[in-house]
């Protein structure tokens, strides 16, 4: 489950403990919140994955924001509790409607899969835009592909490398792998090879195999990167490990 941990270690004192429960059998909120994150990561307590449901529950009931989250998560993946994607649905919108970015996200996953709600593509798109401002790499990775394919969403290669972009600077090994795309066929920015390479580079160290085939191809031609038989076939080595049949096809044309 993704969710925000306390600050340091002192939730793991029980002492600590004692007096959060006792606020949160009191009713505050915010308490009930943090207790079922020490009950959900078995922090000061037993892990205990029901028991992190039941105060996420009451805490979303109250209206806390990161409870009405993670009960929104917890039916969605069956944590603690049956499955139930419409509840789920119902407890993420509550969320995302507050501005919570990892609700929007979800939310936006639901409704592009139609998990527990009907699959309505624009209003996925709408909610990874919301995600995607407040700089939820996942969602910007998505709108990137949204603007790219044009799903719910009028078609924008331009955007599409904005958004890769801005998920790539976070890390994001498939945006990195698709920014290189753009750049090696100049699909809303100016064709550069050197700065595919880079991408591919970034991707394949993260084990994408597409990229690492792209990364091979460069090095075994010269596109954008010197020429290296030897890191050609390492590349190509890798992504055929994983299955990539194009990858062996041209290992198999490299190694004679």
């Amino acid at each position: 489950m993704t969710k925000r941990v306390m600050d340091n270690d002192y939730s793991q004192d029980p002492e600590t403990i004692k007096w959060l429960r006792k606020a949160a059998e009191k009713g505050h909120a915010t308490a009930q919140y943090y207790l079922g994150v020490c009950y959900e990561e078995g922090r000061g307590v037993a892990m205990d994955k029901q028991e992190a449901f039941k105060w996420f529950r009451k805490a979303a009931e109250k209206g806390n924001t990161y409870a009405q989250y993670n009960l929104g998560v917890c039916y969605l993946k069956g944590i603690g509790t049956a499955k139930n994607e419409q509840k789920a649905v119902k407890w993420l919108c509550k969320a995302a409607e507050k501005g919570d970015a990892f609700a929007q996200y979800n939310l936006a996953m639901c409704y592009l899969n139609g998990y527990g709600i009907a699959k309505d593509e624009q209003k996925a798109a709408k909610w990874f835009l919301w995600a995607a401002k407040q700089g939820d790499v996942d969602a910007q990775y998505n709108l990137g592909v949204s603007y790219y394919k044009g799903t719910g969403i009028a078609k924008n290669e331009q955007k599409a490398v904005k958004w890769f972009c801005k998920a790539a600077k976070q890390g994001h090994a498939d945006a990195q792998y698709n920014l290189g795309m753009c750049y090696s066929k100049g699909l809303g920015v100016a064709k550069d090879e050197l700065k595919a390479a880079k991408c591919f580079l970034r991707a394949a160290k993260q084990g994408v195999a597409k990229a690492q085939y792209n990364l091979g191809l460069c090095y075994c031609e010269g596109r954008g990167i010197a020429k290296d038989e030897l890191k050609a076939t390492k590349w190509l080595r890798r992504a055929a490990k994983q299955g990539d049949d194009y990858a062996i096809i041209a290992l198999q044309s490299l190694q004679g």
